[in-house]
């Protein structure tokens, strides 16, 4: 049922921002996480744990991820209007997810919420699918919700998903390590 409180809250926001159209171009040990400030997977390794994920949903799966200065973006995943951003230490361990959408139908929120809830469970902290699920379903919420259209969680300790709803119809989704 609480799925459906999600689905709404975002057609919702779809529809009061309008359908814009805009082109873009067990837990994991705490010790780990804060010796390395990171969330423990490269970028191969999340790819290729969001990509199982992804086949199962019956979605198009990322591409290798190509790092430039730490960085790397996947844009128009799966055909639709969202882009994946992130960013690995020096290391070479990621430490920020983001992904921005522009909500522009029901297959773009299909989309976006398939890669947003599969990410975050895929991503330590090692708890149940369900904690993560209604942690940043809570975070979209509180977005949406806020006057500021921002909203942020410390999920575990230096492990922050936040959410942006944007008035031009964008909306943003980040994974994060506190520095």
């Amino acid at each position: 049922m609480k799925n459906y409180g999600i689905w709404a809250v975002l057609v919702v926001v779809v529809v009061m921002q309008g359908c814009q159209s805009h082109q873009t171009s067990g837990q994991t040990p705490a010790f780990g996480l804060l010796q390395s400030k990171s969330f423990a997977m490269t970028p191969e390794q999340f790819r290729v744990a969001i990509n199982q994920k992804m086949t199962l949903a019956g979605l198009t799966t990322l591409p290798p991820l190509e790092l430039n200065n730490q960085f790397f973006t996947v844009g128009h995943i799966a055909e639709q209007q969202i882009t994946l951003e992130g960013k690995v230490n020096a290391d070479g361990q990621l430490t920020l997810l983001r992904y921005r959408s522009y909500l522009v139908d029901e297959k773009s929120l299909r989309v976006a919420m398939t890669l947003i809830k599969n990410t975050a469970q895929v991503l330590p902290p090692m708890v149940s699918e369900q904690d993560k699920d209604n942690w940043i379903e809570q975070v979209m919420e509180d977005a949406v919700a806020s006057p500021d259209n921002f909203a942020e969680k410390e999920v575990q300790r230096h492990i922050i998903y936040s959410a942006t709803s944007q008035p031009n119809g964008m909306f943003e989704v980040s994974y994060r390590i506190l520095n």
